[in-house]
């Protein structure tokens, strides 16, 4: 994985016209990309999807979706909170349990691999 991502911010860096010294600069383009995008590995999930139950987002969603969002003032009472933190946890707690299932099928039939959904 870190020589694919050596790879992109090689070919960033080119085609950006960056000096190699600027690499960092790409990094706030890199790191999303990689936090965002469902991986085989992850049972076709992102990382954030899986740290924090949230459907992946690209900057160009904030930019088109965001748009046409009101913002509104929510008032949460404890027990609310406490309900909504509690389904968080077993959301995520089933998204990792699905993840490992898939691991471990696939340590079963190393040869039997899967590619990402569509």
């Amino acid at each position: 994985m870190n020589r694919d991502i050596l790879q992109v911010i090689r070919v960033m860096l080119r085609d950006c016209q960056l000096d190699e010294k600027e690499w960092d600069y790409l990094l706030p383009v890199v790191q999303p990309n990689l936090n965002q995008t469902p991986a085989v590995s992850l049972a076709n999930k992102s990382p954030m999807e899986l740290f924090t139950a949230l459907n992946p987002t690209t900057p160009l969603d904030v930019v088109v979706v965001g748009m046409n969002k009101d913002l509104c003032e929510l008032k949460w009472q404890h027990k609310d909170i406490q309900k909504n933190l509690d389904d968080l946890r077993t959301s995520l707690q089933a998204m990792h349990k699905e993840v490992l299932n898939h691991r471990r099928a696939r340590r079963r039939n190393p040869q039997k691999t899967s590619t990402p959904a569509t």
